[in-house]
């Protein structure tokens, strides 16, 4: 049987690990195309003045899947990652810092407010939930969700609530029972095991892009570099910049389609570009090493940004002898960079970046056309072998853990397709 000539369109986490096990569980190989002079996708990193900076915000490591954790760890072994417990705090007002979750820690409020957030916990009414708003009142009450989960999504998705879907969110934040929060808040401890992210991995050295650089080392570099331009579907072939393929596995975002397939619908086309997503701005500065900090999350709408990530503390290597670093997280900047900066020096205390990085895709928002718009856009890709894969591509918002499972599964699919099962 002749072995079908396959192409994955892009170099991130989902695409590269395809690669890598269709190569080395099936011996199947495939041409990938990526138009950034590096693979990695939103999984790269520079190393800056000898601080290390994953550019498009912080990627920590964990599952719960014995299987990815297995092949992770057959890639970068257990002795090169540092393990951590999850350190997370909040900024609330007035510059007062509690732990996340938030819940956990209503007793580290000012009483009124705390007292207002417990009230309306068991206040809560039994809601049908039609979206995202609905979600966090039904589970959280009026006071929790006026005071953290509100500003904070409010800033990172920047959208009203009430527009967005909640069928996404699971697996994303904790949301205990009000007995495990009153029970936590008795106790006075804020810790929080459900999560995947509650402990995780990071590597010692280099950043996410250690982990990357493992998973693509065997990536040919003939069309690294190469942005697809033009994608044609011929009878049953489809044409990648010319080069003929069986089967195509679709990383890219899906908006980037409505400009490269040819000849598309223009029901389909519309679809696309009716996707909507944000994308991100982040800083690196240099700090001192003054805490043993994961992250913060900033739900303060006075202050830009929506989250700090405490890079230089996931591993000692991340920053020179005695120093950390900060990457701070703005998603859709409005503000130029002059207000921007200001806002960072006079409200978090940061001053000189000594780099900077624009995220186009960076989140996928589910505002309540998304499955209307994706059901379109499924049903005619199913027409052809052409697969899509990925956070942009199945417009979703899974974890690295969850695209390298997601990618597992992909390659027993393509394996019965080429005749090997």
């Amino acid at each position: 049987m002749r072995a079908l000539k396959i192409a994955i369109l892009g170099a991130g986490i989902s695409g590269l690990s395809l690669f890598d096990i269709l190569g080395r569980q099936y011996n199947i190989k495939c041409d990938i195309y990526e138009k950034e002079k590096e693979i990695g996708g939103l999984c790269r990193t520079r190393i800056v003045n000898g601080y290390t900076y994953d550019i498009s915000g912080g990627h920590v490591f964990n599952s719960r899947n014995e299987k990815i954790k297995e092949y992770v760890f057959d890639l970068l072994k257990p002795e090169e990652w540092v393990f951590s417990s999850r350190n997370a705090k909040i900024l609330f007002d007035n510059g007062l810092v509690i732990d996340y979750p938030f819940e956990f820690s209503l007793s580290k409020l000012p009483f009124e407010t705390a007292f207002e957030c417990i009230r309306d916990l068991f206040l809560r009414k039994n809601i049908e939930i039609k979206n995202l708003e609905d979600f966090f009142i039904y589970n959280f009450g009026n006071g929790i969700y006026k005071y953290y989960l509100k500003p904070y999504n409010e800033k990172i998705w920047k959208m009203d609530l009430h527009e967005m879907d909640f069928d996404w969110i699971h697996g994303k934040i904790p949301y205990p029972s009000v007995e495990d929060i009153v029970r936590k808040i008795l106790e006075c401890d804020t810790s929080e095991n459900n999560m995947v992210h509650s402990t995780f991995y990071y590597p010692i050295d280099g950043g996410i892009n250690t982990l990357v650089n493992r998973i693509g080392k065997d990536v040919a570099r003939e069309h690294i570099g190469e942005d697809v331009e033009k994608i044609e579907f011929v009878n049953s072939k489809i044409y990648v910049n010319g080069n003929k393929y069986d089967l195509v596995v679709n990383t890219i975002p899906l908006p980037e389609l409505a400009n490269k397939v040819q000849n598309l619908p223009k029901d389909i086309e519309n679809a696309l570009n009716n996707l909507k997503y944000n994308s991100l701005l982040t800083y690196i500065f240099p700090t001192e090493r003054e805490n043993n900090w994961s992250w913060c999350y900033l739900p303060d709408k006075k202050i830009i940004p929506h989250r700090m990530m405490y890079q230089g503390n996931l591993s000692i290597k991340c920053a020179p002898e005695g120093k950390s670093s900060v990457t701070t997280e703005i998603t859709n900047p409005i503000d130029d960079e002059k207000i921007i900066l200001e806002n960072l020096k006079n409200y978090l205390g940061l001053d000189n970046p000594i780099d900077r990085h624009f995220t186009k895709y960076a989140y996928v928002v589910f505002d309540k056309n998304r499955k209307k718009n994706l059901d379109v856009i499924r049903s005619f890709f199913s027409n052809f072998n052409f697969i899509l894969h990925g956070r942009f591509a199945e417009w979703d918002y899974p974890n690295m853990d969850i695209c390298i499972e997601r990618s597992l599964l992909l390659t027993g699919m393509i394996a019965e397709k080429s005749g090997i099962m």
